[in-house]
Parts: C-alpha cells; structure tokens; sequence
C-alpha cells in the first residue's frame, strides 16, 4: 500500500489529495458528536488534522459519492458546514471561510436546519440512457443523527526539478498531490520561450515515460503498516528534459490610436509606440462629453495590459480596441418617449466626428454630440408646417458625466405630440397678374372631383390635391403646354411650383426627326480664319528668308577673311626662301 493515508482503512484520491475513512464501526452521530470524533481520531498519532467531509467543487462532490457507491454505502452523511443561529451564511467548520455550495440544485439553506447533510442516489440520464449519480444535500436540525465520513488532506510534493521556476510557472492541475500527473505552464502574463530541445538529463528524479513538461507526484510509505500520514515521503519524477523559461507578456501602445483623451501619453524615444508589461495599467483623462467605459459616473479611465490567450505571447490592452473612453449617453426612453405619434427616429450624425447613424443603428443615437433627427411618416407635417425637427445630445448644466437633450437648429422642446395629416396652404396658390393665366381655373381636393374655380375657397388643400391653371391667350407654359398642373405633395408644398405662363415664341422649323435644321453657309469667322493663316504662313516664310540671308552674309565673310589670310601666308613663304639664298 504505496499511499499516504493511515492504514489501508482509508480511501486515498489523487484527484481532491485526500483521505476518506468511512466510519461504520461507529453508530450514527449528532452534527457535533460526528466531529469531535473526527478531530480525535489521529489525534497523539499524527499532525494531520481529520475533520468531517468537505466538498467545496462539483467535481469533489462526485468523487465522494463515488468512493461512497464502490463501498456500498447509500446513507446521508454529515458535511461539515454548519450556521450560527439566526444566520444565513454557511461556514466551514474548521475555518471561518464561507461554504460556497451554490454548485448543488438546493434551496440554498432555506428554512429550519443549520447543519447540511450529504446523500447520492443513482439514475438514469435520460440523454444517454446510462446509469448515473445524482447528488442530494439539505439543511436539516444539527440534533438529528446521521452517518458520518471523515477526511484528511495530504504532503504535497514541492521543489520541482528540471528548471521549474515557482516565479514565473505553475501546474495544471494546481494540485501536486501524490500519485498526480500534472504540467508546467507558465503563469498569467507569461508566455513560454521557444528554443531548441536540450539534451535529456538522467536521475534519480527522472521518469523517461513523462513527456517534456510533466510532472508526476511520487513518493513512499516509512512502513507498511499503519504510519503517520505526515511522514509520507513525497518526489517529484520529471522528463528529463528541463522546462522551458517563461517570459513577461509585452503590449505595445501606439499614442495616435487613443481617441477622446486628454492626456494622451508619450512614445518611447524614436519610436511611434510606447512598451508596457503585463498588469502595466495606464491612466487617461477622458475628453469632453466622453466617461470611462468601465464607471460610467467617471472621467478617469484606465487601460491594462493584458494576454489575448492562455499561454500566448501576445499582450492586448483591454478595454479593446483603445475604447477606455467612450460617449456620454442621453437617456434612451427618453428619446424614444418625446417621439411625437406618426413620426421616427430618421437619422443621426455626429458633426464632431462626422459619423452618420442609419435607421437601423437607433440604439445608438443617444450618443453625445449627436443631432438626432425627428422626421414626420410620409402624409404628415409637424404643426409648424415641417417634416423633421433635430435633436442635440449634450452634456447636463454643471455635469462632466449626466446627457441632456437639447433642441437643435430652431428646434424648441419639448416637441408636438404628434405630426397632422399633410395639408397645402392655398395662400401659396393665388393667382398674381404676373402670371399671365386666366382667373378661372379647375380644382380636385383629392376626392376624384374636379370643379371650376374662380378663387379658392379659403382653407387648406388635403394631400394629394390637384389645380389646373390655364394660360391666357399667346402664352404658355415653360414647357410649352397651355395649362399648369400642380400637386399637393407629402412636404406640404405644391409641386410643380406655380411660376406662370411666358410669351409664345416663333416655332423653330424641324424636321421628321424632332431636330432643328438650320441653312447651310459658311461660318463668318472661316474667312478671318483663313487670311489670318495666310498672313502667318508668310511670316514664317519671311522669318527663313531672313535668316538664310544671314548665314550667306556669315560664311561670305568667313571666306574673305580665310583669303587674305592664305594670301599673307604665301608672302612670309616667299620672303623666308629668298632670305634663305
């Protein structure tokens, strides 16, 4: 028996790293009876401290049933967490530490009962029809008589061998408890160091069946008998290849990145970044009408240098994307309520950072600095004869922190509680003498039914509404017709807009096919263009008389010279023979 309980009477699991001790040879037991006898069953035999059973993880809770079913055991059994009277709060018995039991399907300690018992049962999963174990607890009176377990934690093993630096690592899993496979990995905000595989060492705590970078918790009884578990003697076994180092995560932060900070920091020397290490956190001002992202209620921000993922090299800053500073937000409700009925949240923009803000996108309107846009549903206009009103997200009077909304370009609030039916104004429909139509003119007020008018009949036009207008004799429309036609549209205005009737000009005479066909004669400017051509081109004749002239007159002249010179040679030829005779 190669494990660090007592005797072979207790059960050893190298998952929790302890030992259980059913105890059966014992009758049933108060809460308290159960834990005295616990905590005196080693007691002038051996340091380690026996308590009754604790189960602080599901998984722990499902090692124990399991050790109580390979036993046959089925009782409910004593944990040892208990209340004070008149409390809520569970507490382990030996420390003052909560019972965090929340991972039970349990009413969390609701009614009479300041003691908690422990009880499984098997089932069948209904998904894979296999036969499985449900675990049970319940608050119940610390006078009852239950069953009890008691349990002991073991040595661990410690001082790694093979380069393991307590500094920078840690195993996985945390337990290094005998008879426990686990593996070097480094700590949060360290990555591993690649370098080449160094030759394996060969020892007394060397396991050549382990792989690079597991650890096997190994050790030894002092006897085989019954022996203090605290004397159980505890090794590391490795792979004999030595771990690899652990270095510190690095994040780089680029300045011009941050956005709507005051106090945006410096770069390194020559440098367009700046380096930070792991947990390195850096503090920011935010801008006007921006907050902190992670207090809402602050104008301090923070980013942290963080790891993208376990084990990787890379460091992020966190909140992502340098968003520590983000916009202060109006109330959302708030909009929405002052919507008056037969309109919508148009549209958005942010004339500081000329961001728009689509239909689709409302969620996002009540961002600070943004002029929201109140448009009237097609049909309809605002009391004032308008389809759209603007809204301005801005900051409270005297708050760094708090939206208010404010009207914007005109706009007064609070807005109208609803937009009316569209209607046209006759006043923008009256006939002037500068119009040049006759008085009398044809009118359907969007029934279908056309009448003769000689005046309107002083109230606005329904949407949709139609006027005839008819030219008075030798004039006509821009378009040539000898009527106007115009229409009531959704923006209240009349569409074509009324301008009048023009003189009647001389038809231009065309052909079959619509086009204008002038006679044909030649462009006045084509004889001036021809003689001033002429002209140039006896300039330009003239420019290389003259300069032919010039290069005759030259080389002439060169001649001569060249002459005369050839003529004085031959005399000093003449007189140098005859002073030689």
């Amino acid at each position: 028996m190669d494990v660090p309980c007592y005797d072979d009477s207790w059960t050893y699991s190298s998952f929790t790293g302890k030992c259980y001790k059913e105890m059966m040879d014992s009758k049933k037991l108060t809460w308290d009876k159960a834990k005295e006898q616990c905590s005196k069953f080693l007691e002038g035999v051996s340091t380690a401290k026996v308590r009754l059973l604790q189960v602080r993880s599901k998984e722990e809770s499902m090692t124990v049933a399991r050790i109580m079913q390979q036993a046959g055991f089925m009782e409910a059994v004593w944990i040892g967490a208990r209340r004070g009277a008149g409390t809520a709060e569970f507490k382990w018995d030996d420390e003052s530490e909560t019972a965090d039991l929340s991972f039970f399907d349990w009413s969390g300690g609701a009614g009479p009962g300041d003691c908690i018992e422990f009880s499984y049962e098997t089932d069948t999963n209904q998904d894979t029809s296999k036969w499985g174990l449900q675990l049970n607890i319940q608050n119940v009176d610390c006078s009852f008589e239950r069953a009890y377990y008691c349990e002991h934690e073991v040595l661990r093993c410690q001082n790694p061998p093979g380069g393991f630096d307590e500094q920078t690592m840690r195993f996985e899993p945390s337990t290094t408890v005998p008879r426990a496979l686990v593996t070097a990995v480094c700590k949060p905000g360290k990555f591993m160091v690649k370098k080449n595989k160094p030759p394996a060492i060969s020892g007394p705590d060397v396991n050549t069946t382990l792989k690079e970078g597991q650890y096997y918790c190994d050790g030894t009884r002092i006897g085989s008998g019954a022996a203090d578990p605290m004397k159980f003697q505890t090794q590391f076994k490795y792979s004999g290849y030595p771990v690899t180092e652990c270095d510190t995560v690095i994040c780089l932060l680029f300045p011009d990145g941050l956005e709507h900070v005051k106090n945006r920091p410096t770069s390194d020397p020559g440098e367009s970044y700046l380096k930070k290490r792991f947990g390195d956190v850096i503090e920011l001002d935010c801008s006007h009408g921006y907050v902190s992202q992670a207090n809402r209620n602050s104008t301090k921000a923070t980013m942290s240098c963080e790891q993208a993922d376990v084990s990787s090299a890379n460091g992020v800053w966190k909140p992502e994307n340098y968003q520590a500073c983000v916009a202060v937000r109006c109330s959302e409700t708030e909009l929405q309520n002052m919507k008056p009925k037969n309109a919508l949240l148009a549209s958005a923009r942010n004339y500081g950072t000329d961001k728009a803000y689509g239909p689709q996108q409302v969620n996002e309107f009540n961002y600070f600095g943004n002029v929201i846009t109140v448009r009237c549903m097609p049909g309809y206009l605002f009391p004032d004869r308008v389809v759209e009103k603007e809204v301005f997200c801005g900051l409270k009077k005297g708050s760094e922190t708090e939206g208010q909304y404010f009207g914007y370009s005109g706009t007064v609030l609070p807005l109208p509680d609803e937009c009316e039916v569209t209607t046209c104004m006759f006043e923008n429909a009256i006939l002037k003498p500068e119009h040049n139509m006759e008085s009398e003119f044809m009118a359907n007020n969007a029934t279908g039914v056309w009448k003769n008018l000689t005046k309107h009949e002083g109230k606005p036009y329904a949407l949709n509404a139609e006027l005839r207008f008819f030219c008075q004799s030798g004039y006509e429309t821009v378009n040539q017709n000898s009527d106007l036609n115009i229409t009531c549209s959704n923006s209240g205005i009349w569409t074509p807009q009324l301008i009048g009737c023009i003189e009647i000009t001389e038809k231009l005479p065309a052909s079959s096919d619509g086009r204008f066909h002038g006679t044909k004669e030649e462009a006045k400017s084509a004889k001036q263009v021809s003689s001033i051509m002429f002209i140039l081109i006896i300039i330009f004749l003239g420019f290389i008389v003259i300069l032919d002239l010039t290069t005759v007159g030259r080389d002439t002249k060169t001649l001569v010279t060249n002459m005369k010179l050839q003529k004085k040679r031959i005399q000093l030829q003449s007189q140098r023979r005859q002073a030689e005779k």
